[in-house]
C-alpha cells in the first residue's frame, strides 16, 4: 500500500512540474507574456518581408546598359531586388539611347528608349522588357515595343499607342500605332492616321478617348493641329469622328495631364510654340475640351499627379533647384502653389511617387563619379509636403536616370 501511494505521489508530481515548464514558456518566469521567437511557419530564417511595390531605374551613359530594381517595404524603404542588376539586351538590329524609363500602369512592363539603326533616319523607338509581378525581376530581351515617338498606354494597361516622331521625315510618318499588350499583338486597322507626325499623345482616365497633337512644321514652322479620337475600350480600335469633336478656346499643344476625377487636365505647352501650363474642362460626354485658364506661365517637366489628385508635383524649366508643388481645387481644378516647397538634395525631374502615394523618391544632386543616392520622402496627405527620411537614403551606381514605379 505504501509503495504504490509513493508512486502516485511521484507521478503527480511529474504532471505538476510539467505543467509549470508549459506555463514559464508561455508567460515567462517573471510573470508577463512573452512573445514567440522564431519565424512564422511557411517562412525561412533570415527572409525578409516580401516588397510591397518596385521600383526601377536605368544607367546612362557608364558601362553596359541595365536596369536596376529595388523593393519597397512599408517603412518606404528600398533594397535592391534579387539579380538586380538586370542586363537587358535590344531589338535586333537596335542600339540602346538611354535616355529614360517608362512603365505601364498596371506595372508589367518597361519600355526603354533605342536608336534604331535599320532604316535611313536611325529613329528613337521604344523596346519593352516584362516585369515579374511576384520579383521584380526584368526580362533580359524584349517582349513587346513601340514606334519612334510619343507613347500613351490605356488604363487598363491593356493597349498601348505609339506615334511616329516629330522630327521623323513628314513623308514617312507612320501616324499612330496601336499595340494589344495582353495578346502582343497589333490593334485591327492600326496604325491609323497614317502620315502624321505627332508631337503628344495623351488618354482620357476612363479610357474612351485619344488625344492627339500633331506636328505640321516640315520644311517652314506651322502651328500644330488637335484632333480627339474615340477608343474602342474592348478592342483599342481608334474612330476619327466627323466632324471632329470640337475645343472650345486655346487649343492644347502638348501632352494633357488629366484629373483623376476626368473632370479636367492640363495642357502641358512644348516651346517654342508655348511655354504654359493651361487648365482645360472636360465634357463627360463627348471627351470635347473647353480652355479655362493658364495656371502657370512656365514649362513643367516630369508632371506628377497624386492618386487622390489633391496635388501636383514637377519641374519648371525657369527655376533652380526646379522642384515645385501645387494645391489642385478638386471643384475648379485651379493650382495654388505650396509655399516653401523643396527636395533638398534631390532632383526634381527624377521625382516619382510610389503606388500608394505615401512615399515619393528621387536622385541626389549630389552625385559623385562613383555614386548616387537614392533620397526617400514621407508625404503628408493634409499638405502635399515632403519630408526626406534621411536614415532611408540608398547609394546607388553613378550614371542613374530617372526613377519610375512598378508594380
Amino acid at each position: 500500500m505504501r509503495s504504490e501511494f509513493m508512486r502516485c505521489s511521484q507521478n503527480l508530481r511529474l504532471k505538476l512540474y510539467g505543467v509549470a515548464v508549459l506555463v514559464c514558456a508561455l508567460i515567462g518566469c517573471g510573470g508577463q507574456l512573452r512573445p514567440q521567437s522564431g519565424t512564422p511557419s511557411g517562412t525561412q530564417p533570415g527572409t525578409p518581408p516580401a516588397p510591397l511595390h518596385f521600383l526601377y531605374s536605368i544607367n546612362c551613359c557608364q558601362g553596359p546598359f541595365a536596369v536596376y530594381g529595388f523593393g519597397e517595404d512599408s517603412t518606404g524603404a528600398v533594397t535592391p531586388l534579387q539579380g538586380s542588376p538586370f542586363a537587358i539586351n535590344p531589338s535586333p538590329g537596335n542600339g540602346f539611347t538611354a535616355s529614360g524609363l517608362t512603365a505601364d500602369p498596371q506595372g508589367r512592363f518597361l519600355l526603354v528608349p533605342q536608336r534604331d539603326s535599320s532604316s535611313c533616319c536611325h529613329f528613337v523607338s521604344s523596346a519593352g522588357y516584362s516585369i515579374d509581378s511576384k520579383t521584380g525581376a526584368v526580362s533580359a530581351t524584349p517582349t513587346t515595343g513601340s514606334g519612334g515617338g510619343p507613347i500613351a498606354f490605356h488604363p487598363s494597361g491593356r493597349f498601348l499607342y505609339s506615334a511616329s516622331p516629330s522630327g521623323f521625315p513628314m513623308p514617312l510618318c507612320f501616324g499612330i500605332g496601336g499595340q494589344d499588350l495582353s495578346t502582343n499583338q497589333p490593334i485591327p486597322g492600326s496604325p491609323f492616321s497614317s502620315g502624321s507626325c505627332i508631337q503628344a499623345l495623351s488618354v482620357d482616365p476612363a479610357g474612351r478617348y485619344l488625344y492627339v497633337i500633331i506636328n505640321n512644321s516640315f520644311i517652314i514652322p506651322l502651328p500644330s493641329s488637335f484632333f480627339i479620337a474615340t477608343i474602342d475600350t474592348n478592342t483599342g480600335i481608334l474612330t476619327f469622328p466627323f466632324p471632329p469633336i470640337p475645343t472650345t478656346g486655346k487649343q492644347p499643344n502638348g501632352q494633357i495631364l488629366f484629373h483623376p476625377s476626368g473632370k479636367f487636365g492640363y495642357g502641358l505647352g512644348i516651346p517654342p510654340e508655348s511655354s504654359t501650363v493651361d487648365l482645360y474642362s472636360v465634357d463627360a460626354t463627348t471627351g470635347a475640351l473647353t480652355f479655362l485658364s493658364t495656371q502657370i506661365n512656365n514649362q513643367l517637366l516630369n508632371p506628377i499627379m497624386s492618386p487622390g489628385g489633391n496635388f501636383l508635383y514637377g519641374c519648371l524649366t525657369s527655376t533652380n533647384p526646379c522642384a515645385v508643388a501645387y494645391r489642385v481645387d478638386n471643384n475648379t481644378g485651379a493650382l495654388k502653389p505650396i509655399s516653401g516647397f523643396n527636395l533638398g538634395a534631390g532632383l526634381g525631374n527624377t521625382l516619382v511617387l510610389d503606388k500608394s502615394g505615401k512615399y515619393a523618391y528621387a536622385l541626389s544632386a549630389s552625385s559623385t563619379q562613383s555614386s548616387s543616392q537614392i533620397l526617400v520622402y514621407s508625404v503628408d496627405s493634409s499638405t502635399g509636403v515632403l519630408t526626406q527620411i534621411p536614415s532611408l537614403t540608398t547609394t546607388v551606381p553613378a550614371g542613374l536616370v530617372n526613377i519610375v514605379a512598378g508594380p
